[in-house]
């Protein structure tokens, strides 16, 4: 027999997947090289301790990331720093699938706990904050 799940259990768990997923997003996107950074550098990013390395989530099944401090011939660049905050867009789909899932619960009770939260819509926005490092050859100048 199942575990009984109630309302508020499945609010919350749908708070801090969105949450989740939110500090995933911004960690790959603010740690994606622009073009200005085809120098070899490596950013790291780490938003509510979600990291990724050049736009790779560490998270996700057989990504293993380099730890640009541990390597040779690299150094800590003046470049990246602390980010206030960021939106980030989250799919409410998305989060509805990964609640149903994680709590072993249908995604139609979990879609009506989130619309009694008050999740209406197909997206819902989110502010995160984080901080980034950008890891340069000891051979490359700082911009």
């Amino acid at each position: 027999m199942s575990k009984y799940v109630d309302c508020e259990d499945i609010t919350s768990e749908i708070e801090n997947t969105i949450e989740f997923m939110a500090n995933v997003q911004a960690a790959m996107a603010w740690s994606t090289p622009s073009d200005e950074e085809e120098d070899g550098a490596i950013i790291v990013a780490d938003f509510g301790g979600e990291i990724a390395v050049n736009g790779d989530w560490e998270g996700l099944p057989g990504v293993k990331l380099p730890e640009p401090y541990k390597m040779d011939g690299y150094r800590l660049s003046n470049r990246g720093g602390r980010v206030p905050t960021t939106e980030e867009e989250i799919s409410m789909d998305f989060v509805i699938e990964a609640v149903a899932r994680e709590l072993k619960v249908n995604k139609d009770r979990v879609r009506r706990a989130a619309r009694q939260a008050g999740y209406e819509g197909d997206y819902v926005y989110t502010s995160v904050g984080g901080e980034t490092e950008v890891w340069v050859p000891e051979d490359v100048d700082d911009y």
